[in-house]
């Protein structure tokens, strides 16, 4: 009896540790269109965009939504379908320390899904082309950009699930540069300290009771019986 209460007190544990995991989200759709518009791509919790300028300048966006707002043109270079689209980023900017201040900023949009065109559902390759935002703040007007130097790769998935409903499952690592004036001159991003782009998933991550820690509450279930059987 010892023996088995020890096996499902360690199993049970080992599973445990999984509920409340971040689970990368997805968004349930009725077309299977990309990008599904009105939904919103979230940076990961925490995620801070650092951008220091001159004299000391530091300016910080924390908590970071890019919204899809409209579809401008959907078209195809070959076999890769690139879509042309108006978004809208929020978040919360801060200068030199200064209490943070909601913000936004638009404007149009590219990506570019590897292999979609032609293709209703599958796995595909994207990158984020453009992103030239404009927006205004106490502090003054501001440009955000997508760097022209590096790229911002993600991924899409657009599973069918019948019925007429569709899920995409999609992220970008973005690369980002700002201008506060009027882009005579821009500061590329620092995320957590060094030049890393900051992760944004289609719907955002959400810890939720996955499978796998649904067993583990019941391994716990199951303890708690034992210890009352014994």
């Amino acid at each position: 009896m010892k023996t088995s209460r020890l096996f499902l007190c360690l199993t049970a544990l080992a599973v445990f540790t999984h509920l409340g995991s971040p689970a990368r989200a997805a968004v349930v759709v009725t077309s299977p269109d990309f990008p599904p518009i009105g939904e919103s791509f979230i940076a990961t919790p925490g995620s801070v965009l650092t951008f220091f300028g001159g004299g000391g300048l530091t300016i910080t966006v924390s908590n970071l939504i890019l919204r899809v707002d409209s579809l401008i043109v959907r078209s195809h270079i070959g076999p890769d379908e690139t879509d042309n689209f108006n978004a809208t980023l929020l978040g919360d900017l801060s200068v030199n320390g200064s209490p943070t201040v909601p913000v936004s900023s638009s404007g149009p949009s590219t990506a570019i899904l590897t292999g979609k065109w032609g293709n209703t559902t599958g796995t595909f390759d994207t990158e984020m082309l453009q992103l030239d935002l404009s927006g205004g703040s106490p502090f003054g007007p501001f440009m955000i950009r997508e760097s022209p130097t590096k790229q911002s790769t993600g991924k899409t998935t657009i599973t069918n699930l019948g019925g007429g409903g569709y899920k995409i499952d999609s992220f970008f690592d973005v690369f980002t540069e700002l201008s506060i004036d009027g882009g005579a001159s821009w500061m590329p991003q620092s995320v957590g300290g060094g030049p890393n782009p900051v992760h944004f998933d289609l719907g955002g991550a959400v810890p939720e009771p996955t499978a796998l820690g649904l067993l583990g509450l019941s391994l716990l279930g199951a303890l708690r019986r034992s210890r009352r059987v014994a």
